[in-house]
């Protein structure tokens, strides 16, 4: 039962952190969580070059998805 110990420091960190965002006016238990980001593989991005103005500058790329 070394578990028990464990899920009750959980528990009692989340109701924590739900009183401090409830305090906040941030808690959002009725709405449901969005969806995770999409996950874009370096092989799906788009580089194009771009050119600021600064000569002599590193001149980094532009990623476009």
């Amino acid at each position: 039962m070394g578990g028990s110990d464990e899920d009750r420091q959980l528990h009692q960190r989340r109701a924590v952190i739900e009183k401090i965002l409830r305090h906040l006016g941030l808690w959002r238990a009725d709405k449901p969580n969005r969806p995770p980001p999409e996950i874009i593989l370096q092989d799906e991005m788009e580089t194009q070059s771009f050119d600021d103005g600064w000569p002599g500058y590193y001149e980094p790329g532009i990623t476009l998805n």
